[in-house]
């Protein structure tokens, strides 16, 4: 749920303001995948 809810945010604030947040957009996107790798690897194990 609270993944979700900062993926929402996240969104909402590319929307708003575009230009200025690609490319933090774009790392934390990177940091969320990396995360959910971690937390699958977790599962797993």
């Amino acid at each position: 749920i609270l993944l979700a809810y900062l993926y929402l945010k996240l969104v909402l604030l590319v929307f708003r303001n575009p230009r200025k947040y690609i490319k933090e957009t774009y790392r934390l996107a990177i940091l969320y995948l990396i995360l959910l790798n971690k937390v699958k690897r977790v599962r797993t194990l």
